[in-house]
């Protein structure tokens, strides 16, 4: 599980933070309101995310793609609010007795802070990756099976309406149709089907 922060009054000054840098109903802000709190443990507890807590960022990542929040929009929240925190760690730490006592242990401390939250986001950008990739996949999968479908003319009708929902289409509107073959095998369909979706655009 990830490390709760220890420091006494943390929540309320972490929600500040958030408070001061996500807009109201912005759907990332639980996602950096559980980022921040888990940087804030990690530095109590001196030591780096362990692969369990690397394996939950990717997770917000994923979570994030699921709510359509922009990978870019995502990593400008995370960074700001890293760089946020970062003055207020002592009045976070101190409390609990966890903030370095000496020069040396701060420049421990800020190097461990900086590193862990270099990996956080890099494995939020991936797990975010990851989703958009499987989306787009399935969404592929949608329309091609849409498309055998409707051509093979022996689907069943309202099947059909419901696969044409997921994908976006909608039959109550005029559309035209294009079919192609290949004069030889090991055409690059994708190629193709690039440079037809360029010439209907234009």
């Amino acid at each position: 599980p990830m490390p709760r922060p220890s420091a006494t009054g943390s929540s309320a000054e972490l929600a500040a933070i958030v408070g001061g840098l996500v807009a109201v109903g912005d759907p990332a802000s639980d996602l950096v309101s559980q980022y921040l709190e888990t940087i804030l443990g990690l530095a109590a507890a001196r030591r780096p995310a362990s692969q369990v807590e690397i394996d939950t960022f990717r997770g917000l990542g994923g979570r994030a793609a699921g709510r359509a929040v922009p990978v870019t929009h995502l990593v400008r929240m995370l960074g700001a609010s890293t760089g946020a925190l970062w003055p207020k760690l002592p009045d976070l730490l101190a409390p609990a007795g966890r903030y370095p006592a000496s020069r040396s242990e701060a420049l421990d401390l800020g190097a461990l802070v900086w590193d862990t939250a270099n990996a956080a986001v890099s494995a939020v950008m991936a797990g975010h990756e990851e989703v958009q990739r499987t989306a787009v996949q399935r969404d592929r999968e949608l329309g091609q099976l849409f498309l055998t479908d409707l051509l093979a003319g022996t689907a069943d009708v309202a099947d059909l309406i419901e696969l044409a929902e997921q994908i976006g289409f909608t039959p109550a509107v005029p559309h035209f149709a294009t079919v192609l073959t290949a004069e030889r095998g090991g055409t690059d369909l994708d190629r193709l089907l690039r440079a037809l979706e360029t010439a209907l655009r234009i």
